[in-house]
């Protein structure tokens, strides 16, 4: 063979395997998403800021059920008009960005407790079809 077709072919092989490699190691950046305005989100962030948690929620009589809900009305208010849009999260890729989001789930998760204090407030007093009033 002579020289020049060896260098071509090398050449070839070359420019190949550049774009090989390229095409491994490019990550294109996410697509921006836009989030929707307004944003349901939002709705239960500003929940978690008026939440008033209670220690222990599952033994509670009547009337510390009822206070439970009292404190939490604006709260469980907001949560309901945060469920009436559209809800989006922005969403970091980015090594440790999943620590801003562990704190605000154990904040949605005393949400949910309101909810089922809520719940079982409307099953003691009778009106088990009014546990989640609209």
């Amino acid at each position: 063979m002579k020289r020049a077709s060896k260098f071509a072919i090398a050449a070839v092989v070359l420019i190949f395997m550049s774009a090989l490699i390229g095409v491994l190691v490019y990550k294109p950046k996410p697509p921006v998403i836009a989030l929707p305005n307004p944003n349901g989100y939002d709705d239960f962030v500003e929940a978690t800021k008026v939440f008033v948690g209670v220690s222990d929620w599952p033994p509670l009589d009547l009337d510390q059920l009822r206070d439970a809900v009292a404190q939490n009305t604006n709260a469980l208010a907001l949560v309901r008009n945060g469920l009436k849009k559209q809800c989006r999260v922005v969403i970091e890729y980015q090594e440790g960005s999943e620590t801003n989001y562990l704190p605000r789930l154990a904040e949605f998760k005393g949400l949910a407790h309101a909810f089922v204090t809520e719940g079982k407030l409307a099953g003691k007093g009778g009106c088990a079809n009014k546990a989640t009033p609209s």
